[in-house]
């Protein structure tokens, strides 16, 4: 995951034919959250067990399956499903998914364990084991993220301030549904966390507890000030107030992407063209000496 961010710059290199898309922003204005506000789920029984892993790590890689159990028979030639060829389009965004899953899932992770716990899914989330149909379910979850909609709709959020984006999830969780993904991005990378609960430390500075993947079962929260549009995270420290080097950022750095968006999404290389539709490569660089070379050259 990537987002335009203080000192660094972010290359987007549009790759193939893209289109017009339409997303989500939020809505209505959420009303104001003064209070702490919660849902039910808890990093434990409701975040997964083990913690995010690279793509070496299973043997389970996004393939013709995912992608005809996610667009049905317009992925697969001549619209067979059992068993899916992919098309040429289809293979091409997959290779996409897969390439980019090589650092970790976190979005797979915080996308279904929201589903999971909405869903009132059982087993358990956090008795699941890494393997087989779970961990597909999370490469299609991680999937989400380069779905155009989902990807304007974050664009929308990046430009929201602090408070706004605090607003929207008191929304969502007075509803009793976690329907966000918060997204949050430094200079030293991107990282996807599922909030769960806020609370307040002061009026104006916010405590959104999250489930975080890397730390399974662990109380991890993103601390905002709402007034100063400033927020810090602890990304690698075992304790986040000892942290000696939090991630930190401003609104544009934090944007939420929902559930609902996801679901709605349309096939992002199906256009009539037979080209792929806002298919993006980002890349995330803070030296200015970078290239893009092709099989072309």
């Amino acid at each position: 995951m990537s987002r335009t961010s203080r000192l660094v710059q972010v290359i987007v290199a549009i790759v193939l034919v893209a289109s017009s898309c339409a997303g989500g922003g939020g809505g209505d204005v959420a009303p104001e959250v003064t209070v702490p506000i919660a849902t039910e789920l808890r990093p434990t029984p409701d975040g997964y067990s083990f913690p995010n892993f690279a793509a070496s790590a299973v043997p389970e890689v996004f393939d013709d399956a995912d992608l005809s159990a996610m667009f049905g028979e317009q992925a697969c030639v001549d619209g067979v499903t059992t068993p899916c060829v992919a098309t040429a389009e289809a293979a091409a965004w997959a290779r996409m998914v897969n390439q980019s899953r090589l650092a970790g899932h976190c979005e797979g992770l915080a996308v279904e364990a929201a589903l999971r716990f909405d869903g009132q899914m059982t087993p358990p989330t956090f008795e699941l084991v890494n393997q087989g149909d779970v961990t597909r379910q999370i490469l299609r979850g991680f999937a989400t993220q380069f779905l155009p909609e989902v990807q304007e709709e974050r664009d929308q959020w990046a430009t929201r301030s602090l408070r706004e984006i605090v607003n929207e999830l008191g929304k969502s969780f007075s509803r009793g549904t976690n329907e966000y993904v918060l997204g949050l991005y430094t200079p030293r990378g991107g990282h996807a966390v599922l909030p769960y609960a806020i609370d307040f430390e002061t009026q104006d500075v916010a405590i959104v507890r999250v489930y975080d993947s890397n730390w399974p079962g662990r109380n991890r929260y993103v601390r905002m000030d709402l007034t100063a549009d400033t927020w810090s995270f602890s990304f690698a420290a075992e304790e986040p107030t000892k942290d000696p080097s939090p991630w930190t950022g401003i609104a544009g750095d934090i944007d939420l992407a929902s559930l609902d968006v996801r679901s709605q999404s349309k096939c992002p290389f199906c256009g009539e063209g037979g080209g792929a539709l806002n298919s993006v490569v980002v890349i995330r660089t803070s030296d200015d000496d970078w290239a893009i070379t092709t099989t072309d050259g």
